[in-house]
């Protein structure tokens, strides 16, 4: 089994591989990767690593469509969590998940059907899953208003204030969204972490069929305010590996996963 370094995917640099597995990001190639101690000292939880599929994003015209994303699941109890698609992308560490009702253009991709998924040309113009915060009764609002944390206070319908994060890409792609914490399942791994619940977008934001991004870099490019690193926390990524003791590093292994579940 081969392994290789995951590159920056929203910013172009595409990867052709399929099965990522935990422990998650590093610039060092894994074949084999083992649970680690975390930074501050304590062993680890998991005593191996947790293989996740990795699939490979539909190709768009003129576009080699080589970037790669994974399935997750939002929100508690379980029969409420929401399934969610994923991109994979080392050039942030953002969570920002696409909802139904989001707006802006060109707007949220249509479901996948099980027959639009496997149609080459149909492939590229839907979307597996998706996130709207006030469907999960394990949402809580954070960071709130006034907080270092908070980049943008913004007032939703009834007037109530809530956080918002905007994040623009290399791309000319970009969002912004409503800040919560929330359950993030990966695997067999669960824990309380940042997401963005994205209420607008614009340029070539989706990449389809994923339902959005989740950035695996560290807690320096996570901030309200650029390069104010008070401002800065980990995003859903890293909490979820510092959850389980693990460290921040990642692998990419060569192999042929299944279907997403969602298709």
């Amino acid at each position: 089994m081969q392994c290789s370094p995951l590159p920056s995917l929203k910013l172009g640099l595409k990867a052709r591989c399929h099965l990522v597995a935990i422990v998650w990001y590093s610039l060092v190639p894994f074949s084999v990767l083992a649970g680690g101690n975390s930074t501050s000292g304590h062993e680890s939880k998991g005593s191996a690593p947790a293989s996740i599929p990795l699939f490979h994003l539909a190709n768009k015209p003129g576009q080699k469509g080589f970037g790669v994303f994974i399935e997750a699941k939002i929100g508690t109890p379980p029969e409420r969590a929401q399934y969610v698609t994923l991109l994979l992308d080392s050039g942030s560490s953002s969570m920002a998940v696409i909802g139904p009702r989001a707006a802006g253009l060109p707007g949220p991709l249509p479901p996948c059907t099980l027959s639009s998924f496997h149609t080459r040309t149909g492939r590229s113009s839907c979307g597996l899953g998706g996130y709207t915060a006030r469907d999960s009764p394990s949402h809580v609002r954070w960071p709130l208003p006034g907080s270092q944390y908070c980049p943008i206070a913004v007032n939703d319908t009834t007037r109530v204030p809530f956080c918002a994060m905007s994040v623009n890409y290399g791309d000319g792609s970009g969002f912004t969204g409503m800040m919560v914490n929330d359950t993030l399942t990966i695997g067999g791994y669960s824990q309380t972490a940042p997401v963005n619940a994205i209420y607008w977008m614009h340029g070539p934001f989706q990449e389809p069929p994923s339902a959005g991004i989740i950035g695996v870099a560290g807690a320096d490019l996570n901030c309200a305010r650029w390069g104010d690193p008070k401002t800065c926390f980990p995003g859903a990524m890293e909490q979820l590996l510092m959850s389980q003791g693990l460290k921040n590093r990642l692998g990419l292994c060569l192999g042929r996963p299944p279907l997403p579940t969602g298709s």
